[in-house]
Formats: C-alpha cells, structure tokens, sequence
C-alpha cells in the first residue's frame, strides 16, 4: 500500500507518543494510534492509568482539530473480535 502525503495537510502527531502510533488511514494519511498504547505510554511518563484513560478520553478522543485528526483505535483480542462479529453477525 502507498500512502501519498499532502504537504499542504500533513498528519497531526500527539507530541511524545510516537511509540503509540500503530499506522496511517489509508485514505486520508491521518496517523492512527492504539487507544491502549496511549495510555502505556502516557503511563510510561507519570500518570497513573485512571488520570491517562479520563485525559485521553476526553482531550484526544473527544477532539476534532480537522480532517488530520488523529485516529483512535481500540485494539482488542483475537477471541474479543470473533465473540464481536458472532454477536453482530448475519
């Protein structure tokens, strides 16, 4: 897959996370970041994981700052995601 950058609208990081960036949105080139590797991470520089999960719910997944804003994606469990389709399923 390539994935064209626009320099004119270049993707939105979420300064000091890089770690928790897992890949970019085929379509817009957004970035997207893993909701649980967030929390490690801003675990990983002093907050406990309650006060990680109410900022990052709330000042990054709660956030629009255009069409580059940062895509959160709640990484699940193999068994999670079939236990998911077979509940959702046709």
């Amino acid at each position: 897959m390539t994935i064209t950058l626009n320099a004119d609208n270049p993707p939105i990081k979420i300064d000091g996370h890089d770690s928790a960036i897992i890949g970019m949105d085929a379509r817009s080139g957004a970035l997207v970041y893993g909701y649980w590797a967030l929390v490690d991470s801003f675990v990983s520089q002093g907050m406990d994981h309650e006060e990680a999960i109410e900022w990052i719910d709330y000042n990054i997944v709660g956030a629009y700052v255009g069409e580059m804003t940062p895509i959160i994606v709640g990484e699940m469990e193999e068994e999670d995601i079939k236990d998911l389709l077979d509940e959702h399923g046709d």
